[in-house]
């Protein structure tokens, strides 16, 4: 059974094609992570492979289902995904939003148990965001947003997770937390999928990379196959060097 596979897609706002000819099959928990200039083509891919954009014919598959057969409701059993940081514009309690992760497994007009509450209790500490659960979300900052949609997407428990750039609002500190926990959930089992435009996020994860240029994956390997200066330029340009070229260590995380 393939858990995740593109035959050929190709999808277009309007008359401008964002994606072209594409195909991946991730049958295996892993961490893959997509790189790319803006406007490559990222974000609208992983809003394809969410279902929250549905391409016209037969090209996206979700464990081997057409992901234009799979109804919302049923979407979310298979996928969690969590978009590219925008500001809240609701007024729910935190606590209240992350335990809206559960409404999947809830029956209609079902409130959550006693265990589901626990458990969203421990994810909010495992994110050290204990002190968040009883203010609005539109009274946090877009950092602490940003923990509050990544734990929602644990709390929700999918076999895949999707990330549009996780790590965009986020300090340092915070960066290391949510990478780690990242690859917990690899050791768990899932397959993680996020966007970064930090190419070396992908190698301490030891992730599966695709490297997109204008709506193609143009290198697929794992991170310390691509993750070199000779791949790289031909996305970013001649500025890419490695660390040691400059007269200054690089800041990493543990």
């Amino acid at each position: 059974m393939s858990k995740i596979k593109i035959d050929n897609l190709s999808f277009s706002y309007d008359e401008e094609k964002t994606l072209e000819n594409l195909s991946l099959i991730i049958n295996e928990p892993s961490i893959n992570v997509f790189l790319g200039l803006n406007g490559c083509g990222k974000t609208t891919l992983l809003k394809i492979l969410s279902g929250l954009i549905i391409p016209k014919d037969n090209s996206v598959f979700i464990f081997d289902k057409s992901i234009k057969e799979i109804s919302k409701k049923e979407i979310v059993k298979y996928i969690a995904f969590v978009p590219q940081l925008t500001s809240a514009d609701n007024d729910f309690i935190v606590e209240d939003y992350l335990l809206f992760s559960f409404v999947s497994k809830l029956k209609f007009y079902e409130a959550p148990n006693s265990d589901q509450i626990n458990k969203m209790h421990i994810a909010a500490n495992k994110f050290e965001i204990d002190g968040l659960l009883k203010k609005k979300m539109n009274e946090i900052s877009g950092g602490e947003l940003q923990k509050i949609l990544i734990c929602a997407a644990y709390i929700q428990d999918t076999p895949i997770i999707i990330l549009d750039e996780p790590l965009s609002a986020l300090d340092l500190k915070n960066q290391g937390l949510v990478i780690n926990i990242i690859r917990d959930l690899y050791n768990e089992g899932k397959i993680i999928i996020l966007s970064t435009h930090n190419p070396n996020i992908a190698l301490y994860l030891n992730a599966n990379v695709f490297l997109l240029i204008d709506g193609k994956i143009s290198s697929f390997g794992k991170a310390k196959d691509i993750i070199k200066k000779d791949i790289l330029t031909a996305i970013y340009g001649s500025q890419i060097v490695y660390s040691k070229e400059h007269d200054y260590d690089e800041i990493s995380i543990k």
